[in-house]
């Protein structure tokens, strides 16, 4: 019988690593504000312009992915995170029993 080597658990907990590490950089760089971020909330800083590539990059990346952005943006953003039907409990990727509203 063949079973899937990978465990989605695992693979959620490795990205989210990977994903607060990239984080950490760019708050060291400058490029979001760290009072914030420190607070679990990614910000901008206003008076901050990216660089030309980064911007370039990112349009590019999202005309390319233009309808995994829409449905992101449109659809994922607007189902809630937290408690019963919400993306944790969803998933199964996160507990939620314990959610506060």
């Amino acid at each position: 019988m063949y079973r899937n080597p990978i465990n989605a658990s695992q693979v959620f907990r490795d990205m989210a690593e990977i994903q607060l590490s990239a984080l950490r950089n760019i708050a060291a760089s400058g490029l979001i504000d760290i009072e914030y971020y420190e607070r679990g909330i990614v910000r901008k800083f206003s008076t901050t312009k990216f660089p030309q590539t980064i911007v370039s990059k990112i349009s590019e990346h999202l005309q390319k992915n233009r309808e995994i952005t829409e449905f992101i943006l449109n659809s994922l953003s607007k189902l809630p995170l937290r408690g019963l039907d919400g993306l944790k409990h969803r998933t199964g990727l996160l507990e939620y029993r314990y959610d506060t509203p």
